[in-house]
């Protein structure tokens, strides 16, 4: 096995030169790193070698099916690539193909200066000067290769982040844009083709792919290569199981959107963590590049399998929750459920005083939280923004549950804000993995009336919740809700028996405090104020009326 890692003189088929890099069932059979990056080398040289067989394959040279047709000498060929790889993988695995290439007439390595340009939304006379400039292929060349569309994609984002034209080149030179252009894992390096080829080989509308692509966030003019064809061959294979194009855009955008966020995330804490690791040992420009893209590819099959695991997980519980809803009698696109907005009523002005930093570790505290009770409640967590949650439950019961249990353990929390919430229910419209209509208007709006501490509930939950033990439900007047034309009746809703913990607030952050965890005190004109910390007492020293004391001396 060691020999065939270190000699990877094979002909691989474009498709499956196109998955080796990422396949968790090869890396993910490594024993140790040294390995895994022996695999990641070998499916280097494989996509080369790949890109050149697609230019010789009609001449059958130097390969298994030598002498027959081009289409039979291919596919022996990937037969004897696939043999070869499955033996140096430990397992059968299976492989794609390249045979959907070949009904893309244009389908070629070369891409044109005006293609480039389109490709990364930017002029043609900046390509040309950043050619001239020897960073953008060779001087004087009027066509480039695949790798030139990572580069020039680099170069786009940096020129409207503002950098000078030589700024670019400075940063070019350094070497991390080449480091990126060989192992990124989205990076083309093998032929390309236009959208519209691309929608072609797939067998999906023209009009449809641009629906989908730009919904995605991608551009329309951009060059794509055999891994687009195959996320369009598996569009086309869903649409085919029944769903509508409309659907179908939504299912892509909630892709997108979803994977755009693990992405981000995976960047970003790589870099906050993994790279200052790496940095700490003292390596910097290209080796420190090496190392860290070593690390990412030996990262990207885990990933693979996180991503797998949590998607059929997730799965399940939605089609439980489906399961449940249906014997309700709901229609398709429409359901009942029980949304609860929640959020911490301070957080503006903790963030103020406290600063970015502190006031996301606040964050981070609340939402680890929130997720604990709402798993515990059998209910979802629909999106949060910033300090603000939107939760749905099956059924008005376990919503109230959860939002009293949020309520009461924030409220045990050390030094942490009080929480305010509103529950509604009712009929709901499904529309892109989020809920829209009538009733999340109300529950937003019931959950923004509502004060510290309190969580609000409208007459449907209070109800449906008639004659639950262990609760008390307290009328409220009658509220005018913004965007409602008329008044809502409102309960507030409270553990039986429960008596909370007398907490002091400081008057800056809004933070509760429990006696032990004041900081400071202060007393203004016989008033005493408590304060988390001193930076706290000074804003308030600074204009104690805006915090609703009179100026005194402290």
């Amino acid at each position: 096995m060691n020999s065939a890692c270190s000699r990877p003189s094979r002909r691989l088929g474009a498709g499956e030169a196109g998955e080796l890099a990422g396949d968790p069932e090869v890396l993910g059979r490594a024993e140790d790193q040294s390995l895994r990056l022996r695999h990641l080398q070998m499916a280097r040289a494989v996509r080369h070698e790949a890109i050149a067989r697609l230019d010789d394959a009609a001449d059958g040279h130097g390969v298994p099916g030598r002498g027959r047709a081009p289409a039979e000498a291919e596919e022996a060929q990937d037969r004897h690539a696939r043999s070869r790889l499955s033996r140096v993988a430990g397992s059968h695995t299976h492989w794609p193909t390249s045979a959907g290439w070949r009904s893309v007439r244009a389908v070629r390595r070369e891409i044109t200066l005006a293609e480039l340009a389109a490709h990364a939304g930017v002029g043609e006379a900046d390509v040309r000067d950043w050619n001239a400039a020897g960073i953008l292929g060779a001087p004087g060349r009027t066509t480039f290769e695949p790798e030139d569309l990572g580069r020039v994609e680099i170069f786009a984002l940096l020129a409207r982040r503002g950098l000078s034209r030589d700024d670019i080149v400075a940063w070019a030179r350094r070497g991390t844009v080449e480091h990126y252009v060989a192992g990124a894992p989205a990076a083309i390096k093998g032929p390309t083709c236009s959208l519209a080829e691309a929608a072609a080989e797939a067998g999906v509308p023209l009009p449809l792919v641009e629906q989908l692509w730009e919904t995605s966030g991608f551009r329309r003019d951009e060059r794509v290569g055999a891994d687009a064809v195959e996320y369009l061959r598996a569009m086309a294979a869903t649409r085919d199981a029944g769903y509508p194009d409309d659907a179908l855009v939504q299912l892509a955008r909630v892709f997108a959107d979803g994977m755009r966020r693990i992405s981000d995330a995976q960047a970003r804490l790589f870099q906050f963590h993994v790279r200052e690791a790496v940095r700490a040992r003292g390596l910097t420009g290209a080796a420190l590049s090496q190392a860290l893209w070593e690390k990412a590819a030996a990262l990207q099959p885990i990933t693979d399998r996180v991503v797998r695991y949590l998607n059929a997980r997730f799965l399940h519980e939605v089609l439980c929750e489906d399961i449940v809803l249906r014997a309700a009698g709901d229609l398709p696109g429409e359901l009942t459920l029980a949304l609860a907005f929640l959020d911490l009523a301070s957080f503006t002005p903790l963030t103020e005083a406290m600063g970015d930093a502190r006031s996301a570790d606040v964050l981070d505290r609340f939402a680890a939280l929130v997720r604990r009770a709402v798993s515990r409640a059998g209910g979802r967590v629909v999106k949060q923004i910033g300090d603000a949650f939107m939760l749905a439950f099956v059924a008005p019961g376990p919503a109230v549950d959860c939002a009293l249990a949020i309520e009461a353990e924030a409220a045990r929390e050390p030094q942490f804000p009080a929480l305010r919430a509103g529950v509604h229910w009712g009929t709901v419209v499904y529309r892109e993995g989020d809920y829209v209509g009538t009733t999340v208007n109300v529950a937003a709006r019931v959950a923004a009336a509502a004060d510290r501490h309190q969580v609000l509930v409208t007459a449907a939950v209070r109800e449906a919740g008639a004659g639950r033990e262990g609760l008390e439900w307290i009328p409220v007047p009658p509220r005018r809700l913004k965007g409602l034309a008329e008044a809502v009746a409102l309960f507030e809703v409270r553990a039986a028996g429960r008596v909370r913990a007398p907490r002091l607030v400081d008057p800056v952050c809004g933070m509760e405090l429990a006696a032990a965890d004041v900081a400071v005190r202060l007393t203004v004109e016989g008033t005493e104020h408590a304060f988390c910390s001193e930076a706290c007492r000074r804003r308030f020293v600074e204009a104690p009326e805006r915090y609703g004391a009179p100026r005194g001396r402290s």
